[in-house]
């Protein structure tokens, strides 16, 4: 809707969807991550090695998608995935959480944005199991 609004159409540098869940939704959603095993979709989450983001994601494996180069984690098109909390922006501890979670976040986005063209291609090849 946002994109509807303010470029009449598609956001330009959207490429995905956004789905909030109450979080015991989310919650479940993430307790059958293995049930998806005998399909062609995952679900990814912080739990997963080298999985850069602190909400999950819901992908198909049939396609390969590289979202960043400094983001080893390569995966198919994808929807993301937010537990939806209550937040009040008054509230001094809520601000300070939020503050903490960005801070933490953008730091560690940072920090991996320096790997080398072969420190990726590296990662990919053992992410994928074609290491000799």
């Amino acid at each position: 809707m946002l994109g509807a609004v303010r470029h009449k159409g598609f956001i330009p540098w959207d490429d995905d969807i956004d789905v909030f869940m109450l979080p015991e939704d989310y919650e479940k959603l993430l307790s059958l991550k293995d049930n998806l095993k005998t399909t062609d979709y995952r679900v990814a989450d912080f739990h997963d090695d080298g999985y850069p983001y602190p909400f999950a994601k819901f992908y198909d494996t049939t396609k390969t998608f590289w979202e960043y180069k400094q983001f080893p984690f390569i995966m198919g098109p994808f929807i993301d995935l937010f537990p939806l909390h209550e937040y009040d922006d008054l509230n001094d501890e809520h601000k300070q959480l939020d503050d903490d979670i960005h801070a933490a976040f953008w730091s560690y986005r940072k920090s991996i944005s320096h790997q080398t063209w072969s420190e990726i291609f590296k990662d990919i090849v053992t992410l994928n199991g074609f290491e000799r």
